[in-house]
């Protein structure tokens, strides 16, 4: 079975960071900190991609279907779109990303181990298309174990990746995402060993502390927390 051991650790830091702010730290921490839409762009976009495990699992749901019950483990490889708008599925081009999702009592475990190969990718940052690229490798959590037959609900999604991202001109290394249909969270490690929790919508940068969430205009301005 892929081996993902401290993603429960992280999921818990996500769900409790540690470090307290007040209104003019919160600012001054979005202000200088320009490169955290491209993060979390990119982190984005690597939801995208692992969407197609459940296309990459049908061979196996299928014999599972047929009564089999299963159990080992399934390597995938999906081949990167690349950084064109029309997609591009050109594994020589466009990289590749492996993971390896392993299988108990036909159930797809939660926990998978990936390894992106200079895999391109899209990210949006105020409705225009970047390039993404990841390199190395990556641990997964989905969320749940899910039945073959069922497909991934595709709730939530915990990325740590060790390796290397780029995104429009910034590369960033060891990094992690919590991903859901609402928004992309990102973990942001303080030099004091504190930790904050950042996400993004289109007008509006949200920082996460022990006691409080701030929202900080991306325009300037105090940050504001009930």
């Amino acid at each position: 079975m892929p081996d993902v051991e401290g993603l429960d650790e992280l999921s818990s830091e996500y769900d409790e960071p540690s470090a307290e702010l007040d209104q003019t730290s919160v600012r001054d921490l979005v202000d200088q900190s320009p490169e955290l839409e491209s993060l979390l762009s990119g982190l984005a976009s690597t939801s995208d991609i692992v969407d197609e495990i459940d296309d990459a699992t049908d061979p196996a749901e299928a014999r599972s279907n047929e009564g089999v019950r299963l159990r080992g483990k399934l390597v995938v490889t999906l081949r990167c779109p690349g950084n064109l708008d029309e997609p591009r599925y050109d594994e020589a081009e466009n990289g590749s990303m492996t993971l390896t999702l392993g299988v108990l009592r036909s159930s797809v475990r939660r926990g998978v181990v990936g390894e992106a190969n200079a895999c391109k990718l899209n990210g949006t940052i105020a409705g225009r298309s970047v390039p993404v690229e990841i390199d190395g490798p990556l641990l997964l959590d989905l969320g749940e174990d899910f039945p073959l037959s069922e497909g991934w609900n595709r709730e939530r999604l915990l990325v740590s990746m060790p390796g290397r991202v780029s995104v429009d001109g910034y590369s960033f290394q060891g990094v992690t995402a919590r991903i859901t249909p609402e928004r992309v969270e990102h973990l942001l490690r303080l030099e004091n060993g504190g930790t904050l929790v950042v996400s993004i919508t289109s007008d509006a940068v949200s920082v996460r502390d022990r006691e409080r969430t701030w929202t900080c205009s991306r325009t300037g301005g105090p940050c504001a927390a009930p």
